[in-house]
């Protein structure tokens, strides 16, 4: 379960769009150059999400180097399973309170982490444990390119860093991620359709219509809480990927990136606002 939630803090909640049919893009720059290609994510156990596409792995070939969200190795994970602790005499049920917690522990039988190893943990590593569908490893869907980048010896490189990402989360104000975790646990039990819906979406190949349904783990939340959540987790995490990747390709690089779908929407409009054009390469 740690494991599990170690990987879906490197993959953290991104951007609302409109409509943008297709997953994978190409990028050139105001001269007609290939810039990049950008391809949408979904972690997820369906066979047909997992499955990487020829034309991805063409891509590749042809660039410069990889980019991915946060760039998975040991020693990001043992930040992250350090920053996920309580300090030592610290207990989350101080923090939640007795219900709350009670609940979000019922919500979370079953996932592998018992009730003593959440209390140990602090309150935005339990959001993300709530907010993470059973069997979906949030990593998996980069790994294979990140394998294949390293064997053509192509650089790997990361739009954020892991303490960015947990700080999205874990900057909330107490009573927002209090406010967060009594959502999630409630919402817990319909977080299998709504996984089932995001891969619905992902499968009509439309990442505008997966970064709008990713928008519905907030359905019913505070609108104090689930503005906070979006303002922090959301708005500003698309804005700062998307300008880093801006000023990469605006340095000559020529990445293939490999985003989770609900960032690329918000990534493309920026890079369009530059002057790129962007087409549907799948």
């Amino acid at each position: 379960m740690i494991r599990t939630l170690l990987a879906v803090v490197l993959l953290l909640l991104p951007a609302l769009a409109a409509a943008r049919p297709g997953l994978f893009f190409a990028v050139t720059d105001p001269a007609g150059e290939p810039a990049a290609w950008v391809y949408a994510t979904l972690p997820s156990a369906e066979p047909r999400i997992r499955r990487l596409p020829g034309a991805v792995e063409r891509a590749l070939e042809g660039a410069d180097g990889l980019v991915v969200g946060v760039r998975p190795d040991g020693e990001a994970r043992q930040r992250v399973a350090a920053a996920s602790r309580l300090p030592p005499g610290e207990d989350l049920r101080d923090h939640l309170g007795l219900e709350l917690f009670a609940g979000a522990a019922r919500a979370l039988e079953g996932s592998g982490l018992s009730r003593e190893s959440m209390a140990r943990l602090r309150p935005w590593a339990v959001a993300l444990a709530l907010a993470t569908p059973a069997g979906v490893d949030p990593g998996r869907p980069v790994l294979p390119l990140i394998q294949r980048a390293r064997r053509s010896g192509l650089p790997v490189r990361g739009l954020e860093s892991a303490a960015e990402r947990i700080a999205a989360l874990s900057d909330l104000a107490m009573p927002d991620k209090v406010g967060l975790i009594a959502h999630l646990t409630d919402f817990r039990p319909e977080l299998g359709a709504w996984q089932a819906r995001l891969e619905a979406a992902w499968l009509e190949r439309d990442v505008g219509a997966v970064a709008r349904r990713h928008d519905e783990l907030m359905a019913g939340a505070d609108a104090a809480v689930a503005e906070a959540f979006r303002e922090a987790v959301i708005a500003r995490r698309s804005a700062r990927m998307a300008a880093r990747l801006e000023r990469r390709l605006a340095a000559g690089r020529r990445p293939l990136v490999a985003l989770h779908a609900v960032h690329v929407p918000a990534v493309l409009e920026r890079l369009e606002a530059a002057g790129y054009t962007v087409t549907r390469a799948d």
